[in-house]
């Protein structure tokens, strides 16, 4: 039996996260949990694609009779959005559908929900790949696979780093709430600084995204 691999985020990607944080020890790093920085960074990708969504395409064949088609291979429920649907695919003059030419729904199989891009005022040809459709989905950045341009991933670095540095501020206030000595001043002190680092790093995400 083959046994499948996850991708993972890569490893120079995080590295430049700990970086902008200053955290490059080794021996008695800030972040002692790998996982903090994955979902910092998790988080920030879907921030991005939020913001500047992936746009892809699929090409789909008409038959002359059907005109509800499952949705593209992917297609995310509750993120994905139809950007335009081009048909007859192919020609030198591009034909863009009106958006009221179609419509997603959903339908059930027994009990089971599902959901189906619903042609309302055509039903394609029979001819290959004769529809193209372009629809938004979420970035991915892997060690296989990289969706997000050069020149953005700074910014989705800055605001792993920021999620971290909200996470590090969090831990300093929960330190800080559990010692009633000295101590705790040191805390309350770390707990407002990592949170003036995150408002530092989430602006210059939203500049550069602005």
């Amino acid at each position: 039996d083959s046994i499948a691999v996850t991708a993972n985020l890569p490893s120079s990607t995080i590295a430049k996260v700990k970086r902008e944080l200053k955290d490059t020890s080794e021996t008695n790093p800030l972040i002692t949990d790998p996982n903090e920085i994955v979902q910092a960074l998790n988080t920030a990708i879907s921030k991005y694609s939020s913001d500047k969504p992936r746009v892809v395409a699929d090409y789909y064949s008409g038959d002359g009779s059907t005109y509800e088609f499952v949705l593209p291979r992917n297609w995310i429920w509750g993120f994905s959005q139809i950007d335009t649907i081009e048909y007859q695919a192919g020609e030198q003059n591009r034909t863009i559908l009106e958006e009221g030419d179609y419509e997603i729904i959903e339908k059930t199989l027994g009990t089971q929900p599902y959901r189906i891009l619903r042609f309302v005022q055509l039903t394609p040809d029979s001819s290959t790949n004769n529809i193209l459709i372009y629809y938004t989905t979420r970035h991915t950045h892997t060690d296989e696979l990289d969706t997000i341009s050069a020149e953005d991933l700074i910014a989705v670095i800055w605001l792993a780093a920021s999620e971290a540095a909200l996470t590090l501020s969090a831990k300093m206030s929960a330190s800080s709430d559990s010692i009633i000595n000295a101590d705790s001043v040191n805390y309350r002190d770390g707990q407002l600084r990592w949170k003036q680092t995150a408002e530092e790093f989430k602006k210059r995400y939203d500049e550069y995204m602005s």
